[in-house]
Formats: structure tokens, sequence, C-alpha cells
């Protein structure tokens, strides 16, 4: 009975339509969005170039060491890790600065990358994972593989 209900899950849609929009959802609440709208450039560049060089500095640093521990993992493989823990916990980000009393916008540029480079970073990894997979898909979630 409960292994049935577990494989009924489809837990690709559960955690990437569902808790992450909801836990994205709850964190953007609680900011100023007056002060978002003024800082968005800043929140833009660190969200989407700080998610891909992490990303790319993890995945080397991964390749480059998976020698000394035996591993033999290709390269996409290691990115495709980097993408995976390369965002920041919003929920952490937003009750921490909201302790520390900060400036508005201070506080709206932390906590607004923080929701948007988890974004940006679901879409890292779903690129990356359509490259380690060999598969295309269209924009409305549509997969074929490729030849």
């Amino acid at each position: 009975m409960g292994r049935a209900a577990v494989t009924a899950v489809d837990f690709d849609r559960t955690l990437l339509d569902a808790m992450l929009a909801m836990l994205l959802f709850a964190g953007a609440l609680h900011i100023p969005l007056d002060e978002l709208g003024r800082q968005w450039r800043v929140i833009a560049l660190l969200a989407t170039v700080g998610v891909m060089l992490c990303t790319m500095l993890i995945g080397a640093a991964i390749y480059a060491v998976q020698p000394l521990l035996d591993l033999e993992l290709p390269f996409i493989y290691c990115l495709l890790f980097g993408a995976v823990i390369a965002p920041t916990d919003p929920v952490a980000v937003l009750g921490i600065v909201q302790k520390l009393g900060l400036p508005g916008a201070i506080q709206a540029k932390i906590a607004g990358e923080s929701l948007f480079n988890d974004g940006f970073a679901v879409v890292v990894f779903l690129g990356i994972a359509g490259i380690a997979s060999g598969a295309t898909s269209d924009c409305h979630g549509r997969s074929d593989s490729l030849p």
C-alpha cells in the first residue's frame, strides 16, 4: 500500500511545480516590491552570473578531485551536481536578513538574489540534465530523445 502510493507520485512535478513554487512564493511575500523594482539589475546580475559561475566552479572542482576519490564521472554530471548545490536557500536567507534589520535596499538585493537564483538554478539544472540525458524539450514540457 505505502510503496504503491510513493511510486504513484511524480516527484519531478511535485518538487518543481508544487514545493519549490510554494517556497519561492512564501519567501517573496516578505520582499518590499518597490525596492525589488529599483534593484532588479543588480539582483539579475548576481542571480544569473552567480549561479552559472558557482555551477562551473563546483563542477570543475568535483571533476578535478574525483580521481583522488577513485571516481570516474563525466564532466556533465559534475556540472549537474554543481547546479544542484549552487543556489542559496531563500527561506534561510530571508530569515537572517529580517533578523538583522538591514536597510530596505540591501534587504531587497540579498533576498531578491536568493529567490531569483533559486529559479535560475532550476533552469540551469534542467538544461544540464537535458544535455546529460540527450533529450530535448519544447516550451510545453514535451520531450523527445535526440537521434
